[in-house]
């Protein structure tokens, strides 16, 4: 039987001690959380502690979808300074979605704490629905928002005190 030219090159490898990292078939589901603001609008702690959190949740969920993960980029934007449209990414390589939506700037900036961060759970959760079934399915989708919502839930609870 005639090896396969990755066979071969695994064997070469192997010979050289050339450590080839085993296809995992249960990759973990990443996320990053980005936002895109202008001056004036300090959303920094609520990205983080958004991201840190739905990381600890999910490090253990196992997903069914294709991607890899996502790039949430919440904008909160003066028009005054800057306007960028919604934008939606997928990169094939790293089988990752980007997604950039806009938050109106006079809800952000009218808006008490609580609410704030309201809005930006509603931003992570309307991502999620921009990226087809095909790439996240319907399943691991809603696993998500209910994380978003649990994460939601406990920082306005701490921003009340």
């Amino acid at each position: 039987m005639k090896k396969s030219q990755e066979q071969t090159l695994l064997e070469q490898m192997n010979a050289a001690k050339v450590g080839v990292e085993p296809v995992r078939e249960n990759l973990r589901f990443k996320i990053h959380i980005s936002p895109l603001t202008t001056t004036g609008v300090d959303v920094r702690l609520i990205a983080l502690s958004f991201r840190d959190q739905i990381s600890a949740i999910i490090q253990n969920f196992d997903f069914a979808s294709p991607i890899s993960g996502m790039v949430f980029i919440p904008r909160i934007m003066d028009p005054e300074i800057a306007k960028s449209p919604d934008k939606l990414r997928y990169d094939k390589t790293q089988k990752l979605f980007s997604v950039g939506l806009n938050t109106p700037f006079s809800d952000w900036v009218e808006s008490e704490k609580w609410a704030q961060i309201q809005l930006f759970a509603e931003n992570l959760k309307e991502s999620l629905r921009r990226v087809p079934d095909k790439h996240l399915f319907p399943d691991d989708r809603l696993k998500l928002m209910s994380v978003i919502d649990q994460v939601s839930k406990a920082e306005k609870a701490k921003s009340m005190h």
